[in-house]
């Protein structure tokens, strides 16, 4: 079986929480490929490390020196009001769970 690739919106408050919980106890069914948050960088980036994701997306650009430092190779960020709408755009993905 093929493994649903998973965007998160929102991954750093309690919905996105409760939904990476879930995941992480069916990993032979699910994939995080992409992960965002507000302005939450270092909870982010601790998701971002864990999960490995191919993307991660910060909406408040000022924090954005400190969450590329902190995140693992091969990991793309994107920044910005529009960072959102560009991860769902660039990851290919099965599922966007919306937690906004």
């Amino acid at each position: 079986m093929t493994k649903q690739k998973v965007i998160i919106l929102g991954s750093t408050g309690s919905i996105g929480q409760s939904t990476l919980q879930v995941i992480a106890h069916l990993t032979d069914d699910f994939e995080v490929v992409g992960l965002a948050a507000g302005s939450r960088w270092k909870g982010l980036a601790t998701q971002a490390r864990y999960w490995k994701p191919k993307y991660v997306a910060l909406t408040e650009a000022s924090d954005r020196a400190e969450l590329d430092a902190a995140l693992p190779d091969g990991c793309s960020l994107l920044v910005g009001p529009d960072a959102l709408t560009q991860l769902v755009e660039a990851a290919d993905c099965d599922c966007v769970v919306s937690a906004v």
